[in-house]
């Protein structure tokens, strides 16, 4: 006797290759992106942050929950339970079950990673600091209930797929509390997403610079936003996980816009990082890569805040100094807007260059920013070393110049300042055929 009761009216249709299409899909992106990212930092820029390990972490968790998504899917997902056996059904509601964990915390760690990226690029006050780690607290409080919630919800955990009955004793909660819990999660997520999204904007368009070039900065940053609605439309679609007659098949939108959204966070988090590896590609080296005569990046946890410009785009060596204009920072991270380069030259007590450079501040001061009591004031400091400039008032434009003569130099009387081939070397002053 059948006791499935009458078939569903849309016949035998099957979800799950679209599913498997999208998610596998936006997985391969992502994963581009994420290794693009590893280049990046290690082989291009040399500069591997906790928000690069986190970001992996945020893959390998996406990745994961992709693979048991397809493996619902083969057993059934996106199908009628009607049309299935008991084996299918089993399989399919526990896989599908075992994979939402992974996607809680696969959306956490890269949330906790954009958050990380912003205080290295825009890391200007204590009080941001706290808020942005008092935030990422909070998130992963709230996405580890998330997942007590999923897989404790049952004693034992194995009753979500086996169910209750004869033969397997054990206790779940109601379904609309695990429901009523993932809507108040699912609206702290979006709400974090549209935060980290929009925050760096404000930042943007407090600078200094052509509305051309905020607007090309605000898009690149501001990719969260697409996260957002995502995020959005899964909370929607959360009402599906009190469905229990025929899972596999009312649950498949909410699974798709789950994969959705924990894969447009990665994407949207790796773009901005791979300014360097743009400008790589177009046959220039990257100057967040220190090495050689190429200014070296020091991260904004440093409190520095320059980025120096050579007048004619090299250095004293000619060789170091590389002039930007204002559209060459698209193809940079913001990062770069935020760090110092290192100097050669040494500059007078007063703060100024004593080699006739000038400055020119292109960002606003914040007077809550202070650096040995000066900061507030805008005080520039040069170490006793000169080799490098602090300051709080943001990004410094140094134009630099260089006076070179062609005459000749009289050996006899630069005699007593020339270099000696015995104990120097070769002095470029000195004729190459005397002995």
């Amino acid at each position: 006797m059948d006791n499935r009761g009458p078939p569903p009216p849309d016949g035998d249709v099957n979800k799950g290759i679209m599913l498997n299409a999208i998610t596998w899909s936006e997985c391969g992106l992502a994963l581009v992106l994420v290794l693009a990212r590893i280049f990046t930092k290690t082989r291009l820029m040399n500069r591997w942050g906790w928000d690069d390990a986190f970001m992996c972490l945020a893959m390998v968790c996406a990745l994961i929950n992709t693979i048991f998504v397809t493996v619902c899917v083969y057993y059934g997902t996106g199908r009628h339970v009607y049309y299935l056996d008991e084996h299918q059904k089993f399989q399919a509601n526990k896989f599908n079950w075992i994979s939402q964990g992974f996607h809680v915390m696969s959306t956490n760690w890269g949330k906790v990673s954009v958050a990380l990226f912003l205080l290295r690029i825009i890391d200007r006050a204590k009080q941001t600091r706290y808020i942005f780690f008092t935030g990422m607290v909070m998130l992963t409080l709230v996405n580890s209930v998330c997942v007590f919630t999923i897989y404790g919800q049952c004693t034992p955990t194995s009753a979500l797929w086996k169910g209750i009955g004869p033969g397997n004793p054990g206790k779940c909660w109601h379904p609309h509390v695990q429901r009523d819990y993932a809507f108040f999660q699912g609206s702290f997520s979006a709400a974090s997403d549209l935060v980290l999204a929009l925050y760096p904007v404000f930042i943007i368009w407090s600078l200094q610079m052509t509305r051309k070039l905020k607007v090309g900065l605000t898009c690149v940053l501001a990719l969260g936003v697409i996260a957002t609605a995502a995020a959005v439309v899964k909370t929607i679609f959360l009402a599906e996980l009190a469905a229990r007659e025929d899972y596999t098949f009312e649950t498949i939108n909410l699974t798709t816009w789950i994969s959705t959204e924990q894969y447009l966070i990665i994407i949207a988090a790796c773009i901005p990082t791979l300014g360097p590896l743009f400008t790589a590609a177009s046959g220039r080296k990257p100057i967040g890569k220190s090495g050689g005569y190429t200014p070296g990046y020091k991260p904004s946890s440093f409190n520095r805040r320059y980025v120096h410009h050579g007048s004619n785009g090299r250095g004293a060596n000619g060789a170091g100094y590389r002039k930007r204009r204002g559209d060459d920072l698209l193809t940079y991270t913001m990062d770069e807007l935020t760090t110092t380069t290192d100097l050669w030259t040494r500059s007078s007590p007063n703060g100024r260059k004593s080699d006739g450079e000038s400055e020119e501040a292109i960002i606003k001061p914040h007077d809550d920013e202070t650096m040995d009591g000066d900061r507030s004031r805008g005080i520039s400091r040069r170490g006793d070393g000169g080799g490098q400039q602090q300051n709080a008032d943001g990004i410094i434009k140094t134009m630099e110049v260089h006076v070179k003569s062609d005459r000749p130099r009289d050996m006899k009387r630069d005699a007593p300042h020339a270099i000696s081939r015995e104990n120097k070397g070769f002095s470029p002053w000195e004729p190459r055929g005397s002995a």
